[in-house]
């Protein structure tokens, strides 16, 4: 498989970059349910950027942390967090992962993927979840307005030059995801619709 989408260019000025374009919405966003995960729990976080969602997960989880940009995770391990956190520096779709999950954390991630990933990334998020586990799904939300499509599409094409992004178009991810098996059990969006996080269930009574 070939390996894109890496981020160690723009590792550095992630996140001003994020703030220039959105604000804090993003980050409002990539925190808003993250207060729902228990001390003990076990956490996979996938594509956790520089770590800064290590910052709102309560002391006392059990957390594994995959992300393929080397910067982004040397990044991230400098947080300080009171719990156990093993670091992945792997390709998630590659990456062999054979703990189940009370919760996994995906924050503006499955955005980088062609369709073709992109099922093979939701499906494997539902394989790692445990019985009644929950996937927290932060990101882009394709929209009508036609600004908000201007302004995802010259996103899109940003990343693609500067990060190898193979997606070429904004996906609806909750249908992808919706399509596993998994139920949407709270939503809420931001930035006049651009902006989603959904938690999705994996019920064993599904």
């Amino acid at each position: 498989m070939i390996i894109s989408n890496n981020f160690n260019f723009i590792a550095p000025f992630y996140e001003s970059l994020k703030r220039i374009v959105f604000g804090k919405q993003l980050k409002i966003a990539e925190q808003h349910f993250a207060g729902l995960i228990k001390p003990g729990d076990r956490v996979l976080i996938v594509g956790g950027g520089n770590g800064d969602i290590l910052n709102h997960i309560k002391s006392g989880c059990l957390i594994d942390y995959v992300e393929l940009s080397q910067t982004m995770i040397t990044n991230a391990a400098k947080q300080q967090y009171n719990g156990e956190i093993r670091m992945i520096n792997e390709n998630f779709l590659l990456a062999k992962l054979e703990k189940k999950y009370d919760w996994i954390i995906t924050n503006f991630f499955l955005d980088v993927f062609n369709e073709e990933h992109l099922i093979i990334a939701c499906e494997k998020l539902y394989l790692l979840l445990k019985d009644d586990g929950q996937l927290i799904v932060t990101d882009f939300y394709p929209t009508n307005r036609i600004g908000g499509r201007i302004l995802l599409k010259l996103m899109h094409v940003f990343f693609k030059l500067v990060s190898g992004l193979e997606s070429n178009s904004l996906k609806n991810i909750p249908d992808f995801l919706l399509k596993t098996g998994l139920k949407a059990s709270q939503k809420r969006f931001w930035a006049n619709g651009k902006i989603f996080s959904f938690i999705f269930l994996k019920s064993r009574n599904l």
